[in-house]
């Protein structure tokens, strides 16, 4: 991480609100200490908003709840990811079935994953979106119950992850951010959270 970053990081207690263990390791993985809060918010779509508007809007949400316990030094992060295929959102699937019927629709052809992120303090805050368009091959009957017995698709934005055999074996290409599917924008966030730290 760029020293100057880590510098001005070290007066904050950084707070990442989010229970995914990969945006956890992401984390971990370029070396920014953080602590876990998590405070459930509904998480409510809504077609009054544009599809970009509404995923910033889930994670301001995310943020804005950590308002009754955000202290002064607290810098806390949230994100929240949605695939959409066709102007449709496709969220966490409700079962198998309908994980079934995502991985399906996925199956040559193209759809968008977008992360809303949300940087917080006690004065301000910054919210911005990645957009990533992700291309899959055609994908047998198969390979998709394969990947369902595995039970990896519960708890993920689109019911895949491209981490995971089915991204390694069925996706084609990708035009944008890699980690950004994983579900956390890491690059666009370090230049952002760089400029939210020069204000300082």
């Amino acid at each position: 991480m760029d020293i100057k970053i880590k510098q001005k990081l070290e007066k904050y207690n950084l707070i990442l609100a989010s229970n995914s263990p990969r945006r956890q390791q992401l984390f971990t993985d370029v070396g920014i200490p953080f602590n876990v809060r998590v405070i459930e918010t509904n998480e409510a779509l809504t077609d009054c908003l544009s599809i970009e508007d509404q995923v910033m809007a889930l994670a301001t949400e995310k943020a804005e709840a950590q308002n009754d316990v955000l202290k002064e030094k607290d810098l806390v992060i949230t994100a929240d990811t949605i695939v959409v295929q066709n102007n449709s959102i496709l969220g966490k699937p409700q079962d198998r079935l309908q994980a079934k019927a995502f991985l399906e629709a996925y199956s040559g052809n193209s759809h968008r994953v977008l992360t809303g992120v949300c940087i917080k303090t006690i004065d301000k805050q910054e919210v911005f979106y990645e957009e990533t368009m992700v291309h899959f091959n055609s994908i047998s009957s198969d390979v998709i119950q394969d990947y369902l017995n595995q039970n990896t698709f519960q708890d993920k934005a689109g019911a895949y992850g491209i981490q995971d055999s089915i991204g390694k074996w069925c996706i084609s290409k990708i035009d944008g951010c890699y980690y950004n599917v994983m579900g956390f924008p890491m690059a666009k966030f370090i230049t952002q959270l760089q400029r939210f730290l020069s204000d300082e």
